[in-house]
C-alpha cells in the first residue's frame, strides 16, 4: 500500500507484486494478517526490486476459531443424513 493514498495490490501465488507508485519519494508498506507490517521507502518511481521481503510474526497472534454443530439422528435410520428410497416404476 503506498503511504497517503488508495494505491495498493495483492501478492500472486508466489507472493510476487508489481505496484504502480503515484508519486516519488514516497513510502510503501506491505502487511500480511497475524504479521507486524513493515514500511519500506521508495526514492524514484523507475522499477525498483525489493528483492525478499521478510514480515515478523505479531506478538498478538489470532485467536482460537471454535466451531460447534448439532447433530441432529433420526432413531429409526440411525444416520446424520437424509435417506429416501425410490423405486424404478417412479423414475
Amino acid at each position: 500500500m503506498e503511504k497517503g493514498s488508495t494505491n495498493g495490490t495483492v501478492t500472486d501465488a508466489e507472493g510476487d507484486f508489481s505496484l504502480l507508485l503515484s508519486k516519488a519519494p514516497t513510502t510503501i508498506t506491505v502487511s500480511y494478517i497475524g504479521f507486524e507490517s513493515k514500511s519500506i521507502s521508495i526514492s524514484n518511481k523507475k522499477n525498483i526490486d525489493l528483492g525478499f521481503v521478510s514480515l515478523v510474526p505479531s506478538a498478538l497472534g489470532l485467536k482460537e476459531v471454535i466451531i460447534s454443530g448439532v447433530i441432529d439422528i433420526v432413531s429409526d435410520r440411525r444416520t446424520p443424513v437424509a435417506v429416501s428410497t425410490i423405486t424404478s416404476a417412479e423414475i
